[in-house]
């Protein structure tokens, strides 16, 4: 379970495309005080969830905001040792990764972050222009920079650094560049698309998004792209794609997404109210204030059964799929507002995962680099990990 900790909307930028925009310059942090009961009751939840299973799925902690890296170290040191105080003892397993525009670069926090093990996604779109600050000067540069010195000061490795790429009108047409640039440092990365200005919560600027055919088309290129390489590194949401293709491939069965039983990830706001990663900030994906009652409580209240029985619905449409119970479900049970398009019977379409699954099925049919692909990834599908 993925556990997405809002520490501050406060942030030095404001890029058009930012869901939290309103909300950039508020300085309020989660308190420590509440987080600190909030965690006590997150490792009793996780005991009680897991007394009967064979394995425990770690919790993931991710920092967000707003700029991370605008807290104070101290701020985040409580934070931390907060975590380690409550779970280590209850032996509960856990990582912990922060998103940063890296438009600031301290020392005294990345040695914090490696000294808890703590790793790093960047927010780097590569070509746009969109990550300005208030003033509205572009920060790239700042940001390549600072990419450059945590390579120089070995932080890279250490922090297990990965990338957000946020795909938009201006870079759509760029995306085999993004490829080149990412994989030319090793590293793994996300391809974010931002689809339309559908909700209040959406980016300022017209003309950024993009059309779901046109995602499909970058991604098909990337996907190439990447195998002519050898896959040598992770993408998402590409790899969850190759993967149901081969499972599919051996008629075999993957794991469902089912939040009745396990959430996939929670948006934990600064104020303590959850969401549902598809609905975060909707009444639709409220499932109560962590900082008001326990989690054991939330998780099994009625409020969290009615935002799953809203899951539930989406995902019906998987029923009709070839590649149910090969695809995880996710980019339907937890399609978002924007990634949400309806049949003539009001049922969700299937516009990116079903094809691009076909694709590489495809692919695994005719093209040699990727049956090298495939033998290599039968016998170890850690490589195909989720980047951080």
């Amino acid at each position: 379970m993925f556990l997405v900790l809002k520490l501050s909307k406060l942030c030095n930028l404001r890029c058009e495309y930012c869901y939290e925009y309103e909300e950039l310059a508020m300085k309020d942090q989660i308190p420590l005080d509440r987080f600190d009961v909030f965690i006590r009751g997150l490792a009793g939840f996780h005991q009680e969830f897991y007394r009967d299973r064979e394995s425990k799925t770690p919790l993931t902690f991710v920092f967000h905001g707003g700029e991370p890296f605008l807290n104070k170290p101290d701020y985040l040191r409580s934070i931390l040792e907060t975590l380690r105080k409550h779970l280590l003892p209850a032996r509960v397993p856990y990582v912990v990764a922060t998103q940063t525009n890296l438009t600031r670069y301290r020392k005294d926090i990345l040695d914090l972050f490696v000294e808890h093990h703590v790793t790093l996604g960047v927010s780097l779109d590569v070509f746009g222009g969109l990550r300005k600050n208030i003033s509205g000067v572009d920060f790239q540069d700042v940001v390549l920079r600072n990419l450059q010195r945590l390579h120089d000061d070995g932080y890279l490795e250490p922090l297990s650094v990965g990338g957000i790429a946020v795909v938009t009108s201006r870079n759509i047409d760029r995306v085999l560049d993004i490829y080149e640039f990412y994989r030319k440092l090793g590293m793994s990365f996300r391809m974010l698309p931002v689809f339309n200005q559908s909700t209040e919560r959406d980016f300022r600027a017209p003309g950024l998004e993009v059309s779901h055919a046109g995602v499909l088309a970058a991604y098909k290129q990337v996907a190439i792209a990447q195998l002519r390489d050898g896959m040598r590194q992770s993408i998402s949401p590409l790899e969850d794609y190759f993967k149901a293709a081969v499972i599919a491939s051996v008629n075999g069965l993957g794991a469902r997404y089912d939040p009745w039983d396990e959430e996939y990830a929670l948006i934990i706001n600064t104020n303590g109210d959850t969401y549902s990663d598809g609905d975060t900030y909707s009444a639709e994906g409220l499932i109560g204030n962590v900082y008001e009652r326990p989690f054991l409580e939330i998780y099994r209240s009625e409020r969290r059964m009615k935002v799953c029985e809203v899951r539930e619905a989406r995902a019906q449409a998987c029923r009709l799929c070839p590649y149910d119970q090969r695809c995880s479900q996710m980019p339907i049970a937890e399609a978002k507002p924007s990634e949400r398009l309806l049949d003539g019977k009001g049922r969700l379409i299937c516009t990116i995962a079903r094809p691009m699954i076909d694709f590489y099925l495809d692919l695994l049919r005719t093209s040699p680099q990727a049956k090298k692909v495939i033998s290599r990834f039968n016998r170890d599908w850690s490589t195909m990990a989720t980047p951080g």
